[in-house]
């Protein structure tokens, strides 16, 4: 695989992650505040909310998609950052890390069909960006990055994530 596919592969990653988080906050500020859920076409976000299966051992759901998501977004962080760090042991965390939320993902989502019968449009945005992570770590080969490749992702990282933080932050405001 060249080279260049892997650096887009892992900037998807990144997106996807940072997909996840806009999901998962907004999802979790909810939780947190009882706040409406704005759930657009599907509606059923508040039967999603109330189930048992919103909270696990008390905690709301939407954490562990955050912790999933910024774990992802700390990998390739600390990848780029440091590329000759033990970069099989980080590269097998990142794959471990994707099947993980993949599975949780695709669990929740059977949930929801088959006993919720009822879809949270914000779970699937959720559920669409671990499946992304997923399938993309598998693109993501053992490279590391030249000095002046690894300063230029890790300024890409960087606008990435405050874009993200600014979008998160204003939808949240905007849907609450």
């Amino acid at each position: 695989m060249k080279a260049i596919q892997i650096i887009w592969a892992r900037r998807f990653i990144l997106w996807s992650a940072l997909l996840g988080v806009l999901a998962s906050a907004y999802l979790f500020y909810t939780y947190a505040t009882s706040s409406d859920i704005k759930c657009g076409i599907l509606h059923g976000c508040e039967l999603v909310r109330v189930s048992k299966w919103a909270t696990f051992f008390g905690i709301p759901t939407p954490t562990f998609g955050l912790i999933f998501y910024f774990s992802i977004i700390a990998v390739l962080i600390f990848r780029a950052y440091v590329p000759e760090y033990r970069p099989k042991i980080l590269n097998y965390t990142q794959k471990i890390l994707g099947v993980v939320g993949f599975t949780e993902s695709l669990y929740l989502f059977g949930i929801q069909s088959f006993v919720i019968k009822s879809y949270c449009t914000w779970c699937l945005i959720s559920a669409l960006a671990a499946s992304l992570v997923f399938i993309l770590v598998w693109f993501d080969k053992l490279l590391i990055l030249d000095k002046k490749q690894t300063d230029k992702e890790v300024q890409l990282y960087f606008w990435s994530l405050l874009a993200g933080a600014i979008i998160t932050g204003l939808t949240i405001f905007l849907l609450v």
